[in-house]
């Protein structure tokens, strides 16, 4: 009865030992999973930060081509208006010309009449 009692009592303190190993080891995983859960935590928010960062350049290049389409709008319309403006001006130079040589045709002819 001693022997079964000193057996049992060797067995307790070997499943406390266990026990305790085992709730240690508990604890190193659950430390482990916290610090992984916060690793983890750490990434998304750094891949979040990156991510709207980049949005926001996109959006900073998306509206410089915006301001460069509308500065080519621009630039389109003034050629346009030149173009006209080279139009009409080529148009009175023309007319003029042939106004003036008009009127020297005539004057020409005019001369040969009177020395004729």
């Amino acid at each position: 009865s001693n022997a079964s009692l000193e057996k049992q009592a060797q067995e307790f303190k070997d499943l406390s030992y266990s026990h305790k190993e085992l709730s240690e080891q508990c604890l190193k995983y659950e430390s482990r999973l916290r610090s992984s859960k916060k690793d983890e935590k750490e990434l998304a928010e750094k891949f979040n930060n990156f991510k709207l960062e980049r949005e926001e350049e996109i959006e900073i290049i998306k509206n410089k081509l915006a301001l460069k389409e509308d500065e080519m709008e621009k630039l389109a319309r003034e050629a346009a208006n030149r173009k006209d403006e080279v139009g009409k001006a080529e148009e009175k130079y023309s007319a003029n010309r042939k106004d003036e040589v008009g009127k020297a045709e005539e004057k020409y002819s005019a001369n040969r009449k009177d020395e004729v």
